[in-house]
């Protein structure tokens, strides 16, 4: 299934694998389809969180120190360790990304790239595992919203 217009893109080899609506009254959903075998993904949000927070991101429920990132923020550079922004500025409530991951099927390490108003980020997953599930969090509730996850199958 092509997918249309994204991000001002026409990425017409990209797959709609899924869309998730916030939950509202929590503060973390993860990803329900199969991600396996898709060597491209890409992930839209639109999400209303509290103000002042930051959504992110994690790959197959690790929460250990196997992320490397960097940021280009327009009110400095900060580093996470144990999860991914994808949203390098929190004067907002409302974050809205799209995110690019390679290699995602395969054994090396995730190359992840986020563009969203607040900055630019390029961040790492350090492991050899294929992504499996994603999960989206803040401190906050996920008030409102939706995240569309895309993918290249390879």
């Amino acid at each position: 299934m092509a997918v249309g217009t994204v991000s001002g893109i026409t990425p017409d080899n990209w797959q709609l694998l899924e869309t998730i609506t916030a939950p509202g009254g929590t503060t973390a959903v993860t990803s329900s389809v199969t991600l396996t075998g898709y060597s491209k993904l890409m992930i839209t949000s639109a999400i209303t969180i509290g103000a002042g927070d930051i959504l992110y991101i994690r790959f197959n429920g690790d929460t250990g120190s196997n992320y490397a990132s960097t940021m280009s923020r327009h009110d400095g550079s900060t580093r996470n360790q144990d999860r991914i922004a994808t949203r390098h500025g929190a004067d907002s409530n409302q974050q809205n990304a799209t995110i690019t991951i390679q290699y995602a099927n395969l054994s090396a390490p995730k190359l992840v790239d986020s563009y969203n108003s607040g900055g630019n980020g390029r961040a790492t997953w350090l492991t050899a595992s294929a992504i499996t599930s994603i999960t989206f969090f803040s401190g906050n509730n996920l008030d409102a919203g939706t995240i569309k996850i895309y993918g290249i199958a390879g």
